[in-house]
């Protein structure tokens, strides 16, 4: 069985590593009539067997064959109503993880502008041309100008949706998205990526110019809860910011005008024991940040007048970075630049500034 490790998009080819960090395929993406296009938003599916990518038109979801690159479906989306504005921006699987496992039924959360929907989708369908998402899976924002930004999901299938005023609001599974649980609005940056945890304990949020951590569990005299499932009380709402100190601006020579993080993301913890994330990465322009994860736990924890913020391992690349995550189930960063796709490992690459 094929293990995809992480893609690269240049214009329309597609180009996978193994988990050795050696490309293994390269391939033109297209439509189900073999027309090409630049695929983005790609997500693994079927154990890596599979991927699926939003298209530019932005209604149409692909599924390809990893090994040939054949397009083996596709979904053509219809909204339930013109209010909604815009089309499918961002799918995640429904449950995190789901992806890494054989399914008939292809359940992914979405953001389509102003509204968080779900999509269901039984590939053994190949083509679906008219997909209507069901109003009663999904949830819409009517504000003028209001659009969400950022997307991902639990274990379980709760959700977390980020927003451009820099609101996060978080929605439990089974509620079928009719409210959220509990809002955080203390950003007022736009949040341009999320990730959460494999237990769903710590979500990760990302904006321009810094990172968010926050803790989505509490307890008090009634025991414990999830913010996913019961409104977070005010006092509980904390959040933490970590982002590149002075010291190493001046080090590497870094504007803080040019500072523009892609989305940060925990590493990958085996989903399936107990083991918690170790790691959280980002970037901007030619650098790749590393967070130590429990050096941030102990920031958030801390009086905010004694933190000493975790302060991030940095690696220089030769080009800008397009792209970047952990190479599955391994400790090694696999990075997609303008003109390479490479992997990285820590134990030769480290520039500790701890």
């Amino acid at each position: 069985m094929f293990t995809l490790s992480r893609n690269n998009i240049l214009g329309s080819k597609l180009t996978f590593l193994s988990s050795t960090g050696s490309t293994v395929n390269s391939y033109e993406t297209r439509y189900a009539n073999k027309t090409p296009f630049a695929p983005r938003n790609i997500l693994v599916h079927n154990e890596g067997d599979n991927i699926l990518t939003l298209t530019p038109k932005k209604t149409v979801l692909c599924r390809m064959d990893t090994e040939t690159g054949k397009n083996v479906g596709q979904l053509n989306v219809k909204l339930f109503h013109s209010s909604i504005d815009g089309c499918l921006d961002t799918v995640v699987p429904l449950k995190k993880f789901s992806q890494l496992k054989t399914h008939n039924e292809l359940s992914l959360a979405a953001i389509c502008g102003n509204s968080v929907t779900k999509v269901k989708w039984d590939v053994r369908t190949p083509v679906v041309r008219d997909y209507v998402i069901d109003q009663q899976e999904s949830y819409t924002k009517a504000q003028k100008g209001f659009r969400f930004s950022a997307i991902t999901t639990t274990k379980e299938g709760n959700i977390a949706v980020g927003s451009k005023d820099g609101s996060i609001r978080l929605f439990a599974d089974g509620d079928v998205l009719k409210r959220a649980k509990t809002e955080l609005s203390q950003l007022a940056d736009p949040i341009i990526g999320l990730d959460i945890s494999a237990n769903g304990e710590w979500l990760l949020g990302t904006t321009e110019k810094y990172l968010i951590v926050f803790k989505t569990t509490w307890t008090d005299h009634k025991g414990s809860h999830s913010a996913f499932q019961s409104s977070m009380p005010s006092e509980q709402k904390r959040l933490l910011v970590v982002t590149i100190t002075d010291k190493q601006k001046i080090k590497y020579e870094i504007d803080f005008q040019d500072i523009n993080f892609t989305t940060a993301r925990f590493d990958n913890a085996p989903y399936e024991t107990d083991n918690e994330e170790q790691e959280i990465i980002t970037s901007t322009g030619q650098f790749i940040l590393r967070f130590k994860f429990s050096q941030v736990k102990k920031d958030y924890f801390s009086d905010p007048r004694k933190q000493k913020r975790a302060i991030p391992i940095i690696y220089r690349q030769d080009e800008e970075i397009v792209d970047k995550t952990f190479s599955y189930q391994s400790e090694n960063i696999v990075v997609a630049l303008g003109h390479d796709l490479k992997q990285i490992s820590f134990a030769e690459n480290k520039e500790n500034d701890n």
